[in-house]
């Protein structure tokens, strides 16, 4: 699943980030993908305050603030507090407050001209972010969407879990004579935007038969509930830790 625009930032910079570094300069293109400062659109700073790290992106013709946001680890996965992104004209685009863990609790986005466009919120509910629609004018349309929701499937995480431990045959390292220990394959899948699982891969493979008895069991999954952007089904990215154990006789 594609991430919304309040995650891009995130998605894309997170690894490029060098410990030990205060302050930290990289360039990206149009499409976000790091270039030579002679193409670039964008140049991004990376700034260490305490226990916490400043990410500010600016256009580089213009030297106007595109993005600034606040993250708590060094991944820069986790999102802090406000994040604020701008039209190149220096007009408020996104204004998205994260909570504690991470998570989107309220965001709004505007048009060009000033305009509230939609506002998101976390709805626990919905088990994902739900928005309100507003007109040009800026007055509140009628009815909630679901602006982000993860992939589910159906009756949640416990039932993904009891599918998993009913179905795979545990077994398959003790009988290919691995030694006792624990074997740990990731599995990265795709759920279509039909919810069907597609494009299985195991990421890694400590052998004796385990990697492809995992794919089995996850390329053999039921329909999911697909993921949601904008109240339309996308494509969702998976990963899924399967763990094989052998014990001593």
């Amino acid at each position: 699943m594609q991430k919304s625009i309040f995650f891009l930032i995130v998605i894309l910079l997170f690894s490029h980030i060098t410990i030990g570094q205060t302050v930290i300069t990289k360039y990206y293109d149009s499409a976000w993908q790091q270039t030579s400062k002679d193409s670039a659109i964008y140049y991004v700073t990376f700034q260490k305050e305490d226990t916490f790290y400043k990410v500010n992106s600016y256009w580089i013709k213009s030297n106007k603030l595109s993005v600034t946001s606040t993250y708590a680890d060094t991944n820069f996965l986790k999102a802090i507090g406000l994040q604020k992104r701008f039209y190149e004209s220096g007009n408020l685009q996104d204004s998205v407050f994260y909570n504690n863990e991470g998570g989107i609790q309220t965001g709004y986005h505007y048009l060009e001209n000033g305009h509230l466009d939609y506002k998101i919120f976390d709805d626990p509910k919905n088990g994902g972010i739900s928005g309100e629609q507003y007109d040009s004018t800026g007055k509140k349309t009628t009815g909630y969407f679901t602006f982000e929701k993860e992939a589910i499937f159906p009756g949640g995480a416990s039932a993904w879990a009891t599918y998993l431990s009913s179905n795979l045959k545990s077994n398959v390292a003790a009988k290919h004579k691995a030694p006792p220990g624990r074997y740990t394959v990731t599995v990265s899948f795709n759920v279509d935007k039909n919810g069907k699982v597609t494009e299985v891969q195991a990421l890694s493979n400590p052998g004796y038969g385990t990697a492809e008895e995992a794919m089995r069991v996850v390329q053999n999954s039921p329909t999911w509930n697909p993921a949601i952007q904008n109240n339309k089904p996308v494509i969702f990215r998976q990963r899924q830790n399967i763990v094989f154990e052998v014990t001593e006789k």
